[in-house]
């Protein structure tokens, strides 16, 4: 049996909350030696915008741990990184002087005159005045870019605030999604990966935020080891925040064999923000002809379909989805309830700043008791009746799914 200290090439170790952990930070610095030793690739990532490389590097010479500048990911790299491939050398800057100097150093210029972009650090200086500026820009369009989603920090000294406070009231104040490019974004990963070849590669994640680190992993459908003195298995076993292996230590960890890492059953690689319940219609005319409809930015056709709002019911719902995208009103005596659909492999989706949610998927079939839709123009391009042997190639594969099972349901 092989260890995983042993199997792996590539470790990505998570510093944030192993670095003030005086309990493991010494069992840490053992583990970097024995992965340096055998000549595999170690990658030490910190969410932290607060730090530089060369800031986290000292910090760790402190401490003791012998190693390279070079294993070193930050934020400010990545995001560096980021501005570079979008092109984007001109910004509006929230976060602390290490980090303004790392941007400036990078001909990425600071300024409050039409900036490309709006960028969000972490720094307790950050006024609301800063803030009101932030989300003048971000409401005109200008894209909104943040460090890091974390809200807090473990230090020696208690829990401190980070990005993720400054960028979700910025979110709300625009009704704008941030792109955030620290752990558990794969760019995160892909940026501190650089020119390996990864084709050969075998990688690990361990980490001790469940947040960030084990749904980064997921994410890269990499495995996951968290390290945490105490912890509690989310119920869902395909919740990506449970790893694949939770041990104590490192101690605990350098006696663990691949086998006990190795699961099946591969997680849900992404977190949503939360569960809706959504209502979707079959609609069908008096010639048996199916309602679909086209979303602007969409390729493909699908079912008209929309979420439950407060203070509604599952079936209001779904006569005022039709009215708002189609224009179609239907026989409320036809309504019939043909399925529930939950599988998050299927049914997780952007909604509300671009946050993906999962869905609860109640569909319906129904009778339309005026065949002419019309859509409305903004959230729907086009609507149109097709008979069920010509429904378009390009339809939506699960509403494809689902209509095939209404055929065979009714056939009974």
């Amino acid at each position: 049996m092989e260890r995983i200290l042993d199997f792996f090439n590539v470790f990505f170790i998570s510093l944030d909350g192993f670095v003030h952990n005086e309990i493991v930070h010494h069992q840490l610095g053992k583990v970097i030696d024995r992965i340096r030793e055998a000549g595999k690739t170690l990658r030490l990532l910190t969410n932290n915008p607060c730090y530089s490389r060369e800031s986290m590097y000292a910090k760790l010479q402190e401490l003791g741990f012998e190693v390279t500048l070079e294993e070193i990911i930050t934020p400010g790299q990545v995001l560096k990184l980021f501005l570079k491939f979008q092109r984007l050398d001109k910004i509006y800057f929230l976060g602390n002087q290490e980090l303004r100097r790392e941007l400036l150093d990078a001909s990425v210029e600071v300024t409050q005159h039409e900036p490309q972009a709006v960028v969000v650090g972490f720094d307790e200086a950050i006024s609301l005045r800063e803030i009101k500026e932030a989300a003048v820009f971000t409401i005109k369009g200008v894209p909104l870019i943040a460090t890091n989603p974390d809200y807090q920090f473990n230090t020696y000294w208690g829990v401190v605030p980070s990005t993720g406070i400054i960028v979700n009231v910025l979110e709300k104040m625009t009704s704008t999604r941030a792109v955030c490019l620290g752990k558990p974004n794969p760019f995160f990963f892909f940026a501190a990966l650089g020119e390996l070849p990864l084709k050969k590669l075998r990688c690990v994640v361990i980490g001790d935020n469940p947040q960030t680190d084990i749904v980064g992993a997921h994410w890269m459908r990499m495995p996951a080891v968290l390290v945490a003195q105490h912890f509690e298995y989310f119920p869902a076993a395909g919740d990506p925040r449970n790893p694949d292996l939770w041990v104590q230590d490192f101690e605990e960890l350098q006696e663990k064999q691949v086998t006990e890492l190795m699961h099946p059953d591969r997680s849900f690689p992404v977190l949503p923000d939360g569960i809706k319940v959504a209502t979707c219609g079959i609609v069908l005319d008096c010639k048996q002809r199916v309602l679909l409809a086209l979303k602007k930015g969409s390729k493909d056709w699908g079912l008209p379909a929309g979420t439950m709002e407060i203070g509604e019911t599952l079936t209001g719902c779904l006569q005022r989805e039709l009215r708002e995208e189609a224009e179609i009103s239907i026989d409320p005596q036809s309504i019939i309830c043909r399925g529930v659909f939950t599988d998050p492999e299927e049914l997780v989706f952007p909604k509300e700043l671009g946050k993906p949610f999962q869905f609860v998927v109640v569909v319906y079939e129904c009778r339309a008791l005026n065949d002419k839709p019309r859509p409305d123009g903004e959230e729907i391009r086009e609507t149109r009746f097709f008979a069920l042997d010509e429904l378009p190639s390009n339809l939506f594969p699960t509403h494809r799914e689902w209509i095939q099972k209404l055929l065979v349901a009714n056939t009974r």
